[in-house]
């Protein structure tokens, strides 16, 4: 009898535990809209004064410095970013625009 209370005991004890080190150890899921990711820039270079050929080469360097920049991300805020489209809404979930932003503002700090 006193085996299988002790049995019970280490089960619930072991149950909690790694339902304690799963929940703080758990990296929140963030989503990136990656045809918005890409689209969004585009939108904006159409509409600007630069030439063609310099509109292409923006968007070759956003395209380039977009993976590297989600990898930064990632590993800075410790989650998994899953590349999903958004069909409606926007919340904490959606870093879309965090990341576009600063995939820009690196563009612009480059030399």
């Amino acid at each position: 009898m006193r085996f299988k209370r002790e049995m019970v005991c280490l089960s619930l004890f072991s149950v909690a535990l790694l339902f304690g080190l799963h929940t703080f150890n758990s990296k929140p899921i963030l989503v990136l809209d990656m045809r918005r990711a890409i689209e969004l820039p585009a939108a904006h270079l159409a509409h600007s004064t630069l030439s063609a050929s310099q509109q292409q080469k923006l968007m070759a360097r956003y395209t380039a410095l977009l993976p590297h920049v989600i990898q930064t991300y990632a590993k800075t805020h410790r989650a998994l970013i899953v590349s999903a489209q958004v069909l409606a809404g926007k919340n904490d979930s959606d870093i879309t625009d965090v990341l576009v932003k600063e995939t820009l503002r690196r563009i612009q700090h480059e030399p």
